[in-house]
């Protein structure tokens, strides 16, 4: 093992580079892992480690700092991993080193700093299991007031097209926002209210629940990374643009500033400069590489150096205002991404035009498949239903004060986006805008030839496929 200068909270130096070599001299690189033990056992920040013996002593324990870690020990034959995995005291090989050792503060402060217990019971263990299989999560969220709601979400790891992005759309005050503060106050016990429940039909639980918006009206708590509820051991996390101030010990929402979105920018970016998160956000901005000024910002530079504040400000400086709000998201969300996190997104759309919102879709349902979670947007957007299978999008629709929930009656993934506004949202789009204009025309020069004549040709294709549509020829 190679000692690593990676230092927690300057208290704790636990971090190990493992190489193995085979028979052949052949060097095979394990990857990184942390060495805990009791603070008595500690010498120079680090444990006290028999050098000349090939397994740990009895009071130490280790853990693996990314799923590579485990995945490349599982390549070699049985004998080998189980003789490597128990000389050094692995925690996840070894479920009761760790109960036995979890509160500990070189575990609390220093092997689980990045690695949460939902990960370490979750996803290394199916690894070390040979189980890659993912959480079917089938769970629907009830309100029993007035009218009664019920909406289902349902994940099949097994689909080919994407099932772990679900969207719930609707007309402005239907309450799509409110639904989706609701299931962020039930999941992580925030809210115990009996005429709303979020109901679990399959073994999948969260442990996690981050909420994301930009919107000038967003409805989510804005506290940062806290466990709510002790008994379930939920965390909850913010992405957005307000915070919370105390003026005269009372607690005000205001919205952040240039600065704030800054300081979140810099914070995340020396957070996931060390595996596992580095390897996450990699690959998160390979999806972002279609826009040419994206793919040409140097975030591999500022991974390898996340102290150089002047080069990082330098890169948010060039960013527009969305550009900064997609690549804020991005580093936010890999940061405090585990395990079983329900990621709840209020109208991603906001700030952001369609070829970056697609992309940002596609991301993030990577990612959560990477990481075993689920996502809901309430949105506007016929752009994320074409990102969306129809059984995974939820119609909202309100009459009087009742509300109802339908899946939309056509296939949604992939279809074109003027079909999408038309079939999705029609009942707004009739009333409104341009298609209010196209109706007017038809209803006077009802051919298609005469209407294109009169508007001089002056109309978008979404304008022409639902003139198309609407007149007689």
């Amino acid at each position: 093992m190679l000692e690593d200068n990676w230092d927690d909270w300057g208290v704790f130096n636990t971090k190990y580079y493992a190489v193995y070599y085979d028979w052949l001299a052949k060097r095979h690189d394990l990857g990184y892992l942390k060495i805990g033990c009791p603070l008595d056992y500690l010498q120079d920040k680090r444990p006290l480690l028999d050098t000349k013996s090939n397994r740990l002593p009895g009071f130490c324990y280790s853990l693996g700092q990314h799923a590579e870690y485990y995945e490349k020990i599982m390549s070699l034959s049985p004998e080998l991993r189980e003789s490597i995995l128990t000389s050094l005291n692995d925690i996840v090989f070894n479920p009761q080193l760790y109960f036995r050792n979890k509160n500990s503060e070189a575990m609390t402060d220093s092997l689980q700093r990045y690695v949460s217990t939902a990960t370490i019971e979750g996803h290394f263990s199916r690894i070390l299991a040979g189980a890659r299989q993912l959480s079917e999560f089938i769970f629907s969220y009830v309100n029993h007031e007035n009218e009664k709601i019920s909406i289902e979400f349902s994940v099949d790891q097994n689909s080919v097209l994407p099932s772990n992005i679900h969207a719930i759309i609707g007309s402005n005050g239907v309450g799509k926002s409110t639904i989706l503060r609701d299931i962020s106050d039930l999941v992580t016990g925030r809210q115990r209210d009996s005429s709303r429940q979020v109901i679990n039909h399959s073994g999948g639980t969260f442990a996690n629940v981050v909420a994301m918006s930009f919107g000038s009206f967003e409805k989510f708590e804005t506290k940062p990374i806290i466990t709510l509820d002790k008994n379930n051991d939920v965390t909850y996390s913010y992405i957005g643009s307000k915070k919370v101030m105390y003026l005269e010990d009372k607690p005000v929402t205001i919205g952040k500033t240039e600065q704030d979105f800054f300081n979140e920018f810099s914070d995340s970016l020396k957070a996931c400069r060390y595996e596992p998160k580095k390897s996450l956000l990699k690959d998160c901005l390979e999806h972002l590489c279609y826009d040419p000024l994206l793919a040409e910002l140097p975030f591999d530079h500022l991974l390898d150096a996340a102290e150089d504040l002047q080069a990082a400000a330098e890169v948010f400086e060039r960013l527009s205002s969305g550009h900064k709000i997609v690549i804020l998201s991005v580093f936010k969300l890999v940061e405090v991404i585990e395990e079983k996190t329900l990621l709840l997104i209020d109208e991603p759309e906001t700030h952001l035009h369609p070829p970056l919102l697609s992309a940002l879709m596609r991301l993030i349902s990577a990612l959560l498949k990477s990481c075993n979670g689920v996502a809901i947007v309430a949105t506007h957007s016929p752009v994320v239903l074409q990102e969306t299978p129809r059984r995974c999008v939820t119609v909202l629709r309100r009459t009087g004060d009742a509300i109802r929930a339908r899946r939309p009656d056509n296939e949604t993934f992939g279809e074109n986006v003027s079909v999408l506004t038309h079939s999705a949202f029609h009942l707004e789009l009739d009333r409104t805008g341009y298609v209010k204009v196209i109706n007017r025309l038809v209803a006077r020069y009802r051919s298609f030839d005469r209407v294109m004549d009169r508007t001089g040709g002056e109309l978008g294709s979404e304008a022409v496929a639902i003139l198309i549509a609407l007149s007689d020829d």
